[in-house]
């Protein structure tokens, strides 16, 4: 199974900042077209504690409008480290080994402000900035790749980013529709919040069929911003 950390604000935190997204509409002459991007993959409704798993519109999901394929707030998170496809055993032995040092490391308080797009070659994402205390949630962002390597596991390199995908452009996506989403995230400031888990997910945070939590690791400090 293919296992992954990440950093999940909690559920108003992340409705604020999904209507703060859904709040920008195309400028007056940049109206939807009568036909948005397809959806990528149908997705199945479920009772169990799923992400990702839901049906999008015909329009993009969450705006209204084609020009934003919009994430809902409970796929609003912070990847933290992929592991790679794990056997039930090393993810147990993870998942112990974290829950231990998750204990001893900060609980950051956080809030969103600032925006950002199309950042890196091959990015289509639109992103919410995180700040607050940095330090505290680069420490979490920096211990949990080699803990992972003193347990012999695959760990993914790439950089941690302390950014939410808010969405992803479409074919329809045009650069003043961009322009004023970035600058409304560059304005907005959410309301701040102490993060007090790490979550560990089954599957992958970019799958469009979905990801299961597997566990909510307490963080031990606490921090003032």
């Amino acid at each position: 199974m293919h296992i992954f950390a990440a950093i999940v604000p909690p559920p108003e935190i992340r409705q604020e900042l999904e209507a703060t997204v859904a709040a920008v509409a195309p400028r007056s002459g940049q109206a939807a077209t009568t036909e948005a991007r397809p959806p990528t993959s149908h997705r199945k409704e479920t009772t169990t504690r799923t992400f990702l798993r839901r049906r999008r519109p015909a329009t993009a999901a969450g705006t209204g409008h084609d020009q934003l394929d919009q994430k809902p707030f409970d796929q609003l998170l912070i990847p933290v480290t992929h592991f790679g496809n794990l056997t039930t055993a090393d993810s147990v032995r993870l998942a112990d080994e974290l829950r231990m040092e998750a204990a001893t490391w900060p609980s950051p308080t956080l809030h969103v402000h600032g925006g950002a797009a199309l950042e890196w070659a091959g990015d289509l994402g639109v992103w919410a900035r995180v700040e607050g205390d940095s330090e505290g949630l680069q420490h979490i962002g920096r211990s949990v790749p080699p803990l992972a390597q003193r347990l012999s596991l695959f760990v993914d390199r790439r950089m941690f980013r302390p950014w939410l995908q808010v969405g992803t452009i479409t074919d329809a996506t045009s650069a003043p529709y961009l322009e004023d989403l970035v600058a409304a995230l560059d304005h907005f400031r959410g309301t701040s919040w102490q993060q007090q888990h790490l979550t560990l997910f089954r599957g992958r945070a970019e799958d469009d069929e979905g990801f299961d939590e597997v566990e909510q690791l307490a963080l031990g400090g606490s921090s003032v911003c």
